[in-house]
């Protein structure tokens, strides 16, 4: 039996098994069972992250881009391309080509400024150029050609002078926005694409597609 005194003097006894004694008795309880419901929630919504987590990286695994940049010089023929040799799709949102360090307007400038202008009258010269700006998205396994020439003449100096002044930098981003830089040089040609948590601003040091009056002169 417990007693109580009250306001008034006036005393109030409850037997131990009254409404009050009992929900005294299931507090500690109550307690209890709130602070492992809150710990089960708090695993739930940890479990519920690491699962997402674990779908996000298996998500950029599966559509993860790899952008190489090979070239090619045999018989008189030299070609230039960038190769997408992942396993997802290569969103650029920069290209940039260097000669001695100088960003160049387009392909034929980069030309001109390793070898001078190229003549191409004769039957056994060709020049395709073509370029990659901001938005243009590589295919898996694929590649594009920067240029191609043939010549003879030509194509032995301008390998040379590539292989000495010629850099490339550029960077892309996946589908999931993961993105990563990549830079060749002659100081530097085994260099791996880097990831980076977004794209710098080149403006106008990108690439552009070259001039229609510049592919029609007989002398690139």
């Amino acid at each position: 039996m417990l007693a109580s005194i009250s306001r008034g003097n006036r005393i109030s006894i409850h037997e131990p098994g009254s409404k009050l004694h009992r929900s005294q008795e299931r507090l500690p309880g109550d307690v209890i069972v709130a602070g492992l419901a809150l710990l089960i929630s708090a695993l739930a919504a940890t479990a519920g992250w690491w699962q997402t987590h674990v779908i996000a990286q298996q998500l950029s695994a599966q559509v993860w881009p790899y952008v190489t940049v090979s070239g090619n010089f045999d018989a008189g023929a030299l070609r230039l391309s960038v190769d997408n040799d992942g396993l997802g799709p290569a969103i650029v949102e920069s290209f940039v080509l260097l000669v001695d360090g100088k960003p160049q307007r387009d392909v034929i400038a980069a030309m001109h400024a390793l070898v001078g202008p190229i003549k191409r009258g004769d039957a056994h010269a060709a020049v395709d150029v073509s370029s990659i700006s901001a938005g243009q998205v590589l295919r898996t396994n694929s590649a594009t050609v920067l240029f191609r020439l043939t010549n003879k003449a030509v194509a032995p100096q301008l390998a040379i002078q590539m292989s000495r002044r010629l850099a490339i930098r550029t960077c892309y981003c996946s589908i999931v926005q993961n993105c990563w830089t990549f830079k060749i040089s002659a100081s530097n040609s085994t260099e791996r694409p880097i990831a980076v948590s977004r794209c710098p601003e080149e403006g106008s040091s990108q690439l552009q597609a070259p001039n229609p009056s510049e592919l029609q002169d007989p002398a690139l």
